[in-house]
Protein backbone atom coordinates (compact mmCIF):
# COMPACT_ATOMS: atom_id res chain seq x y z
CA UNK A 1 0.00 0.00 0.00
CA UNK A 2 1.13 3.59 -0.50
CA UNK A 3 0.16 6.22 1.90
CA UNK A 4 0.81 9.29 0.57
CA UNK A 5 -0.83 12.06 -0.18
CA UNK A 6 -1.46 13.47 -4.01
CA UNK A 7 -3.77 16.13 -5.59
CA UNK A 8 -6.11 14.73 -8.55
CA UNK A 9 -7.40 16.91 -11.54
CA UNK A 10 -11.20 16.93 -10.80
CA UNK A 11 -13.66 19.24 -12.40
CA UNK A 12 -16.79 19.35 -9.50
CA UNK A 13 -20.02 20.27 -11.10
CA UNK A 14 -21.97 21.83 -8.59
CA UNK A 15 -25.47 20.75 -8.80
CA UNK A 16 -26.65 22.79 -6.15
CA UNK A 17 -25.58 26.55 -4.86
CA UNK A 18 -25.66 25.22 -0.98
CA UNK A 19 -23.04 22.92 -1.50
CA UNK A 20 -20.79 25.99 -1.68
CA UNK A 21 -21.57 26.58 2.15
CA UNK A 22 -19.62 23.73 2.91
CA UNK A 23 -16.98 23.02 -0.11
CA UNK A 24 -15.19 25.91 -1.46
CA UNK A 25 -14.69 26.54 -4.84
CA UNK A 26 -10.88 26.26 -4.41
CA UNK A 27 -10.99 23.30 -2.51
CA UNK A 28 -9.33 20.08 -4.05
CA UNK A 29 -9.84 16.03 -3.58
CA UNK A 30 -6.58 14.55 -2.49
CA UNK A 31 -6.25 10.86 -2.67
CA UNK A 32 -4.71 9.48 0.69
CA UNK A 33 -3.17 6.29 0.18
CA UNK A 34 -3.34 3.18 -2.90
CA UNK A 35 -3.29 -0.23 -2.80
CA UNK A 36 -7.05 -0.53 -0.43
CA UNK A 37 -9.08 -3.08 -1.44
CA UNK A 38 -12.24 -2.01 -0.68
CA UNK A 39 -12.96 1.30 1.72
CA UNK A 40 -15.73 2.60 2.92
CA UNK A 41 -17.14 4.32 5.87
CA UNK A 42 -14.81 7.66 5.97
CA UNK A 43 -15.55 9.59 9.45
CA UNK A 44 -14.08 12.65 10.45
CA UNK A 45 -13.30 13.30 14.04
CA UNK A 46 -12.65 16.68 14.77
CA UNK A 47 -11.73 16.02 18.78
CA UNK A 48 -8.72 13.65 17.64
CA UNK A 49 -8.03 15.63 14.14
CA UNK A 50 -8.39 12.69 12.10
CA UNK A 51 -10.08 10.37 9.63
CA UNK A 52 -10.76 6.35 10.07
CA UNK A 53 -12.35 4.60 7.21
CA UNK A 54 -12.10 0.95 6.59
CA UNK A 55 -10.92 -1.52 4.50
CA UNK A 56 -13.29 -4.29 5.18
CA UNK A 57 -11.63 -7.21 3.33
CA UNK A 58 -8.59 -6.41 4.76
CA UNK A 59 -10.84 -6.44 8.14
CA UNK A 60 -8.70 -3.47 9.12
CA UNK A 61 -9.36 0.89 10.13
CA UNK A 62 -7.08 3.05 8.97
CA UNK A 63 -6.46 6.31 10.56
CA UNK A 64 -5.47 9.60 8.52
CA UNK A 65 -4.18 13.12 10.22
CA UNK A 66 -3.37 15.97 8.16
CA UNK A 67 -1.26 17.04 11.08
CA UNK A 68 0.54 15.13 14.05
CA UNK A 69 0.35 15.94 17.35
CA UNK A 70 3.40 17.87 17.45
CA UNK A 71 1.81 19.91 14.61
CA UNK A 72 4.07 19.25 11.53
CA UNK A 73 2.16 18.30 8.72
CA UNK A 74 2.36 14.41 8.20
CA UNK A 75 -0.66 12.90 6.18
CA UNK A 76 0.28 9.62 7.15
CA UNK A 77 -1.70 6.85 6.99
CA UNK A 78 -1.48 4.28 10.63
CA UNK A 79 -3.17 1.01 10.92
CA UNK A 80 -6.08 2.15 13.56
CA UNK A 81 -7.08 -1.30 14.32
CA UNK A 82 -7.21 -5.09 13.20
CA UNK A 83 -9.20 -7.00 13.68
CA UNK A 84 -12.39 -5.47 13.01
CA UNK A 85 -14.00 -9.02 13.12
CA UNK A 86 -15.68 -7.69 9.92
CA UNK A 87 -18.00 -5.04 11.24
CA UNK A 88 -17.59 -1.38 10.68
CA UNK A 89 -17.54 -0.22 13.89
CA UNK A 90 -14.50 1.92 13.90
CA UNK A 91 -15.03 3.45 17.31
Amino acid sequence: MLFHTESLPVELTRADAALDRIVTSSATIERLGRGFIFTEGPIWRPRENDLIFSDIPANSAFRWRPVSANGSKTGDIELFRKPLDRSRRHL
